[in-house]
């Protein structure tokens, strides 16, 4: 019997799911953010293992830096303070999962690299907080956890569409991790203030959608 391969859309669709920049959860539900950033280094006396090494290793400061730009409070936000510098970013290796090189050459006697990293945000954000350097947590509304499936979805735009009006263009979702990725549907989990209710409203707004079922915890809709 011959096997037979995924169609082509549903494969990119996969992919989309699990490589497009985000948060999501590490092992024991730590929460890992998702950045790419790049590094440089000088070529001296022809070592560019070392220059590669120097390249990575500003990309990583980079990475916890941007990370940790989205918690400092207003006056470490502007000007960044020594303290920061010695106990965040002088060891960011410390808060790094993983990496990955994307891209890298040399031009001129300098080496530089695209990199994508997996910060350890929870440990970030919790050192900030112990340092006194992050803001304090806004009080919220308490968040449901709720299983979502878009079913309509034909395209790898309308797939990412999708995914980004959850991430970034509904206010009060907290959390968005893809789940599956395929033809004709996403599946998300989701924790969002309000409940089911509130995020039908939002959705119905924002990407016109249609119910199709729901209960407390589990919502399913269709794209118009």
């Amino acid at each position: 019997m011959k096997r037979r391969s995924l169609p082509v859309c549903i494969l990119v669709l996969l992919v989309l799911a699990v490589c497009l920049p985000g948060d999501v959860r590490g092992e024991g539900g730590t929460a890992i953010q998702v950045v790419e950033t790049d590094g440089a280094a000088a070529v001296t006396g022809s070592d560019l293992a070392r220059a590669r090494s120097e390249a990575v290793r500003d990309a990583l400061r980079k990475a916890v830096e941007q990370v940790a730009g989205s918690w400092l409070a207003p006056p470490e936000a502007a000007a960044r303070p020594p303290l920061l510098n010695r106990q965040i970013i002088d060891r960011a290796e410390g808060f790094i999962q993983e990496y990955r090189i994307v891209s890298e050459m040399t031009v001129d006697d300098l080496h530089t690299v695209a990199v994508r990293v997996s910060v350890l945000a929870d440990s970030l954000r919790d050192d900030l907080h112990r340092l006194g350097l992050a803001r304090p947590a806004p009080s919220t509304a308490a968040a449901t956890p709720i299983s979502l499936t878009i079913r309509g979805i034909r395209t790898t735009g309308e797939y990412a569409r999708c995914r980004a009006v959850l991430k970034d263009g509904i206010p009060g979702i907290r959390e968005v991790i893809p789940r599956e990725a395929a033809w004709s549907l996403a599946r998300f989990d989701v924790a969002a203030e309000g409940g089911v209710p509130v995020l039908i409203e939002r959705l119905r707004e924002k990407l016109a959608v249609e119910v199709q079922r729901q209960d407390d915890r589990t919502l399913e809709v269709r794209l118009k």
